[in-house]
């Protein structure tokens, strides 16, 4: 049986995507555990593309994900995450994760939401 936290890979691999809302469906293979994809509550097309921001370390190969490193680069700030929350805190005072905190996936197994106890 497949394990579901396989400690071979590092938590900082599993990513997560914001603006647009998806299901995983931890019951099916891996590659094809994505069964609902949306935007503004339309299924996204399968030939559609995006722009996608990474950090620098997904960006040079970091957790092998196909197709990252031969994405064409459209914006490169060249600034650090550390920095741009600094600069995020200073300019607003207050950290209200109301503010920038979404609920865009949640884990299905066989379409029916999962419960994580413990």
């Amino acid at each position: 049986p497949e394990t579901i936290n396989d400690p071979s890979v590092p938590d900082y691999n599993y990513d997560t995507l914001s603006g647009v809302d998806y299901d995983i469906d931890i019951s099916l293979p891996i590659g094809s555990r994505i069964t609902r994809l949306q935007i503004g509550g339309v299924d996204v097309d399968p030939a559609a593309q995006f722009v996608v921001a990474v950090n620098n370390y997904r960006r040079s190969g970091g957790g092998n994900f196909p197709g990252v490193t031969t994405a064409p680069v459209v914006y490169n700030a060249q600034v650090e995450i550390r920095q741009l929350l600094i600069d995020w805190v200073t300019a607003n005072k207050v950290i209200d994760s109301s503010l920038f905190s979404t609920l865009d996936w949640k884990l299905v197994a066989n379409g029916q939401p999962v419960t994580i106890t413990g």
